[in-house]
């Protein structure tokens, strides 16, 4: 599984897609916190950025000037840790909802939240946070229950069950789907970051047959046992080598 090397990738919010080194970004300057290669990229994810820079915003305006720093910086954090982690949640997805199981309808059926909390050796963006622990929500039952909880605004639950800006996206007319994240962080898990990802709605085999030692981790040990370890890495390139030898030698023990 690809991964990256170092620091967090810097990738625009919009198509993904890596900047280049020498890349001056282009920042939504209501919140602070979205980036994009171009104003193309920045016009296009409107739609979907539109409602958590509403909610961030209005939240931010409430506080007073050093709270408004402390969310912001905390924001920030978040931001830069799921950018880190973009790529390989993106591929671990399907084997954490047991997509070779029970088909790629658990992708539109479920959402995958992560319970976070701050990791006080952070050395790079990827170890901001670790995992404390993981749960699989049916989209509805996160949707109708626990986001009303979390302050999310009727719009902003809406979109997130749809999986799509567009009323009108139709997943079976697409060769493509979404893999729907949460991370809950802070005192209590009271704040949340929502990350709607594309991914193919296939497993290829060449794919399926590099992942076969971590997808038998987590049929035995519990998929969020298994990303625990992952994160844990920081994607150092020593730890992850030695992690991905452990999980080919012996599947079961990967949370000895």
């Amino acid at each position: 599984m690809s991964r990256s090397n170092g620091l967090a990738p810097k990738v625009c919010d919009a198509c993904f897609k890596d900047f280049s080194p020498d890349a001056k970004p282009k920042k939504c300057s209501a919140c602070g916190n979205a980036f994009y290669c171009s104003r193309e990229c920045q016009k296009h994810a409107w739609k979907v950025h539109r409602i958590p820079c509403k909610r961030q915003s209005a939240a931010v305006r409430s506080l007073d000037e050093d709270e408004r720093k402390g969310y912001r910086a905390v924001a920030k954090v978040i931001t830069k840790w799921g950018d880190a982690w973009k790529f390989i949640f993106m591929g671990l997805a399907p084997y954490i909802l047991d997509v070779p199981t029970k088909g790629p309808q658990v992708l539109e059926d479920h959402c995958i939240v992560m319970y976070l909390e701050s990791r006080p050796d952070a050395f790079n963006d990827a170890t901001a946070y670790q995992l404390h622990h993981g749960k699989i929500f049916q989209i509805d039952e996160w949707c109708d229950k626990e986001m009303p909880k979390l302050e999310f605004d009727k719009e902003g639950i809406e979109m997130f069950r749809r999986g799509s800006p567009s009323p009108e996206f139709k997943s079976e007319s697409s060769e493509h789907t979404c893999v729907r994240f949460a991370f809950c962080h802070g005192p209590g898990f009271q704040f949340c970051r929502l990350s709607i990802l594309p991914i193919g709605k296939g497993i290829d085999k060449s794919t399926e047959k590099e992942m076969r030692p971590m997808y038998a981790a987590m049929r035995r040990t519990g998929w969020d046992s298994v990303l625990r370890r992952v994160v844990e890495t920081g994607m150092d390139p020593d730890r992850w080598e030695a992690l991905e030898d452990e999980f080919d030698e012996n599947p079961g023990c990967i949370v000895c």
